[in-house]
């Protein structure tokens, strides 16, 4: 029976990727409230040579500087998701800063790490962003694993003082909460199997990933 769960790690650390092109993301230039709005396209390297896509979302118009939004998606997402919440920003002067994790969207990467490695791809994101002249605050604002990859990237030292705000929306406690959360929503195996089946999966992530269960656990 278990053999047909196999592919179930796949909704952990490779959920179906988002496949889009910079069009989707809308026009590059429009009109929010009083401020019209540039978007910028590009990407930078993180540690390990990847290339990590990102849209920066700016105001025109203003003299002084601005604060800006660091949005990170959920496990099966891309900056896609925030493309909603763009004119709410623009239109109150913020700007927004939205990219791909690796594994993730047009990112270099095969897997996610539900937290682990994005929290180290946030990190240069929000390095590059303390480069920009024209921002002055950072606030962060996470979703589902983005929520978590925020966690884990405040309890590293010395990391809140780059952040003035940050919004954890709809986090997960811990793998064996998302992995039921998960089941119900794409699979119809029974709570009582999931503790079996989560095992037969942690073996396979283990493999693929060379990080071990508990410390998964740990971090989540």
């Amino acid at each position: 029976m278990f053999k047909q769960f196999g592919q179930l790690w796949k909704l952990f650390i490779r959920p179906p990727r988002q496949n889009y092109s910079t069009i989707d993301l809308g026009s590059p230039e429009n009109q929010y409230g009083q401020f019209k709005m540039k978007r910028t396209d590009s990407y930078i390297i993180n540690k390990k040579k990847q290339k990590i896509q990102y849209s920066l979302y700016e105001p025109l118009g203003i003299q002084k500087k601005y604060s800006c939004v660091i949005y990170c998606h959920c496990n099966s997402g891309s900056r896609l998701e925030s493309t909603q919440i763009v004119p709410h920003l623009i239109k109150r002067g913020l700007a927004l800063l939205t990219f791909d994790f690796t594994g993730s969207g047009l990112s270099d990467g095969e897997y996610v790490t539900l937290g682990k490695y994005e929290s180290e791809d946030l990190e240069c994101i929000i390095n590059y962003v303390k480069t920009i002249e024209k921002i002055k605050n950072i606030a962060l604002w996470g979703r589902s694993m983005g929520a978590v990859t925020n966690f884990l990237y405040l309890s590293k030292p010395n990391s809140m003082k780059k952040i003035k705000g940050v919004i954890f929306d709809s986090g997960f406690a811990n793998l064996n909460t998302l992995a039921l959360d998960i089941a119900k929503e794409k699979t119809s195996v029974p709570n009582i199997l999931i503790n079996a089946i989560l095992s037969l999966i942690g073996d396979q992530i283990i493999q693929r990933f060379q990080i071990i269960q508990q410390v998964i656990n740990q971090l989540l």
